[in-house]
């Protein structure tokens, strides 16, 4: 299974995350996927050959801008847990400079999984993405991302 919480993953030309084979179950959690894909081919999230997404996801943000509706391929926003993730900008700070803290007033902010999770502390919810903000289980600036990777 391949597993990633807590991540933002900025403006890459090709899909931002692509998943090709059909046997390995993903699991995507609280994750903010922007500005990736620049070609027609590449999506935010993509699961290739036009096979349908395996796995588990909620709590994410995907997001293209243009009106493109989250640009994602073989997977459903909101497919799994009804209104856990959403396709508006999260308003990263300055990702271009590589500061991907969210603004105050972000929609990703305490949008994530509710209370705690892989072993860290707080109550509510969390914020999307690999930063946290103070007052969501984090202190301000600290960031929470994990990658597992595995079968």
């Amino acid at each position: 299974a391949v597993s990633l919480f807590g991540n933002t993953i900025y403006a890459n030309a090709n899909s931002g995350v692509e998943v090709s084979d059909v046997d390995t179950p993903v699991i995507l959690v609280n994750n903010i996927f922007v500005s990736n894909g620049t070609t027609g081919a590449q999506y935010n999230f993509l699961a290739a050959g036009n096979m349908e997404f395996t796995g588990f996801h909620a709590w994410n943000c995907f997001y293209q801008g243009g009106g493109t509706a989250g640009n994602v391929s073989g997977l459903t926003v909101n497919g799994q847990v009804a209104g856990s993730e959403i396709t508006t900008n999260p308003t990263l700070n300055n990702p271009a400079s590589g500061d991907f803290t969210l603004q105050s007033g972000s929609p990703a902010i305490a949008a994530g999984f509710p209370g705690t999770i892989l072993g860290t502390t707080g109550t509510g919810s969390r914020d999307l993405g690999a930063y946290q903000t103070a007052g969501t289980g984090g202190s301000s600036g600290a960031p929470f991302s994990r990658i597992q990777l595995g079968m």
